[in-house]
């Protein structure tokens, strides 16, 4: 993240004179790199910036995320985007030509293994059911809601013969997440395993905000039942009825809450 290698990038692209540049955007905190080398490459007259944008605006908010997206996205001639969401995110910046593109299926984990196999591997008991909420760890996606969720699921004793694995790696202080563990009465086991391998009968997403993510794409590659539930932050606790379906019968269906 050297200013000074951003200059020497775009004055090197700007000098061999590509048709285009192929960027990747995915958060605001990129954008005064890219932005720079985008815009000293376009200097020549010649090249034009094409990007490949996953968001435009971030799952966590920060006062600069407005003007160095505008830095970024008015030095760009065209888009891909894969949800209509970013695009019309996007049109609050920009004009530019934007095509769409379905996410594609997540195909580099691996193939799917039968249920016993999988227990087997991960030294899971066969007779539980399993829900899995898997990827990094976030507070936009609401691990929080879904921990709720499953001790008032407890309370009421349908938990029974049913497990919930959070496999993913902490991008936010994990402390609170623990403490609620603990405050909720239920039991943290940490353990390392391969959830992209496993098969449990229900992905849950209990998200603050709602975008396709790659726990939904993964998902549909797997054949497994997905729940991706938009929860507003002005309402505290998640409702434990979707979480109860995906547990108790193994299906999915959309809640409204």
């Amino acid at each position: 993240m050297n200013p000074l290698n951003w200059v020497r990038v775009g004055r090197r692209i700007r000098r061999e004179r590509p048709d285009f540049v192929l960027m990747k955007y995915w958060t605001p905190f990129m954008a005064p790199c890219f932005g720079t080398i985008a815009r000293i490459a376009r200097g020549n007259g010649h090249t034009k910036v094409l990007c490949q944008i996953d968001n435009v605006e971030p799952h966590e908010h920060h006062l600069t995320d407005k003007p160095f997206n505008r830095y970024y996205l008015h030095s760009v001639d065209g888009f891909v985007y894969m949800s209509e969401q970013v695009h019309s995110e996007l049109r609050a910046y920009s004009d530019a030509p934007a095509l769409f593109s379905p996410h594609p299926l997540f195909e580099n984990f691996g193939e799917r293994v039968e249920r016993s196999e999988a227990c087997v591997r991960l030294g899971l008991g066969p007779a539980n059911r399993y829900v899995l909420f898997f990827g990094l760890i976030r507070d936009y996606k609401g691990l929080d809601l879904l921990l709720d969720a499953w001790a008032e699921l407890r309370r009421r004793g349908l938990t029974a013969g049913r497990r919930l694995i959070v496999a993913g790696e902490f991008y936010t202080p994990k402390e609170r997440y623990l403490r609620q563990i603990a405050d909720n009465g239920l039991h943290a086991a940490g353990r390392t395993a391969q959830p992209g391998r496993n098969r449990p009968p229900g992905i849950l997403g209990p998200l603050h905000h709602l975008r396709a993510g790659a726990a939904f794409f993964d998902g549909l590659h797997r054949r497994r039942h997905l729940l991706q539930n938009e929860i507003p932050r002005a309402q505290p606790r998640a409702h434990p009825r979707p979480v109860q379906t995906a547990a108790k019968h193994g299906r999915a269906v959309r809640h409204d809450v």
